[in-house]
């Protein structure tokens, strides 16, 4: 049977496992990510955002990119 890892969202509580994706894959590993959008937005920055400090692009990484660049599927 294949393994398959999947995680539900790619914000702070996957971080880790989002930086070592391709470790996964390595190991055998079918890795899925599943979220609403392919960006993460870091709420930690959304008051400056809000605020006009801060434009989108520039509180948020694109998930969906680092998923895919190390094997995994978004």
């Amino acid at each position: 049977m294949e393994k398959h890892l999947v995680l539900v969202g790619g914000g702070h509580a996957h971080m880790v496992a989002l930086e070592n994706i391709s470790r996964f894959v390595k190991k055998g590993y079918r890795v899925s990510v599943i979220g609403p959008s392919i960006y993460h937005y870091y709420s930690g920055m959304g008051p400056g955002m809000l605020g006009q400090t801060y434009s989108p692009e520039q509180i948020r990484f694109a998930t969906k990119d680092v998923v895919e660049d190390q094997g995994g599927v978004c």
